[in-house]
C-alpha cells in the first residue's frame, strides 16, 4: 500500500461528495449511497491500509489473528449504527478530525469475547449472552482501542488535522454524545479471521460523512500536484 490515490480515484471522489449535496448546500441522504458507491475505490485503499497495519498490531495480543478483511462500506444514520451495535460492545472515539469531529471504533461483543478467550489460551468458543463485560473483557477492550489508535493515524492520516487521541471509551453505544441521531455515517465493518474462515466477529470505523468533505479537499491538493509534476 503506497498510501497515495490515483488521479481517476480522487476525480471520482470529488465529483461523487459533490454530487451528494441538495440545493441547499446540505447532505442528501438519498444520495449518499450512490455517491459512496463512487467513493469505494479511494475509501477502500485507507481501510485496507488500516486493516493490514490493525492486523499487526491485534496479533502482538492473538498470534492467531490470520486477517483483517473488508465485510462492507454503507452510508447510514447514527441511529441505524446504534441499532447495529447493541450492549455489550466495545466503542472507542478518537478525536482529530477537522472542526473537532470523532471517529468511532466499535468491537462486537462477540469479537471481544473471542479475543479475550483466545488470548487466555481458549479456542474462541460461543459465550453465554451477556448484558456487561467483565473487567478482564473490559481491561483487554482497552489495550486494543490504545494499539489501534496508531493504525487508524496511519491510515487515516489525510484526514485527520491532527494526532488522534482516545478521548472516549464505553460498552454502551447509547452513551455516545458526539454523534445526533441524524447524523450521516460512513461506516466500515471489518471481520476478523482467526483461522477457521467462518469467524464473522467484527469491528466497526465510522466517520461523519461532512468530514469526507476535508478529505476531498485534501485529495485535490494531491490531484492537482501530481497533474503539475507531469508537465
Amino acid at each position: 500500500m503506497t498510501g497515495v490515490l490515483e488521479p481517476e480515484e480522487l476525480e471520482a471522489f470529488m465529483d461523487s461528495a459533490e454530487s451528494a449535496r441538495d440545493g441547499n448546500g446540505k447532505y442528501d441522504f438519498a444520495r449518499q449511497d450512490y455517491a459512496l458507491q463512487r467513493l469505494l475505490p479511494a475509501l477502500n485503499q485507507l481501510q485496507l491500509q488500516f486493516a493490514e497495519s490493525g492486523k499487526e498490531s491485534l496479533r502482538t495480543l492473538l498470534p492467531t489473528l490470520t486477517s483483517i478483511s473488508i465485510d462492507n462500506t454503507s452510508a447510514m444514520r447514527f441511529d441505524e449504527l446504534r441499532r447495529r451495535l447493541p450492549a455489550p460492545c466495545n466503542i472507542a472515539l478518537y478525536n482529530g478530525l477537522a472542526d473537532g469531529a470523532s471517529m468511532l471504533m466499535a468491537m462486537e461483543s462477540e469479537l471481544i469475547f473471542q479475543m479475550v478467550d483466545r488470548y487466555y489460551g481458549g479456542f474462541g468458543g460461543a459465550v453465554p449472552i451477556r448484558e456487561k463485560f467483565s473487567v478482564t473483557e473490559e481491561s483487554f477492550s482497552e489495550q486494543a482501542n490504545e494499539l489501534l489508535k496508531a493504525d487508524i493515524a496511519k491510515a487515516w492520516k489525510t484526514l485527520l488535522v491532527q494526532t488522534p487521541s482516545l478521548v472516549q471509551q464505553t460498552s454502551d453505544i447509547r452513551t455516545i454524545e458526539a454523534f445526533g441521531d441524524q447524523d450521516s455515517m460512513v461506516a466500515c465493518r471489518f471481520v476478523l479471521d482467526f483461522g477457521g474462515g467462518s469467524d464473522n466477529v467484527g469491528l466497526w470505523l465510522a466517520l461523519p460523512w461532512t468530514a469526507l468533505d476535508d478529505f476531498r479537499a485534501v485529495s485535490y491538493t494531491h490531484l492537482r500536484a501530481h497533474e503539475t509534476s507531469l508537465h
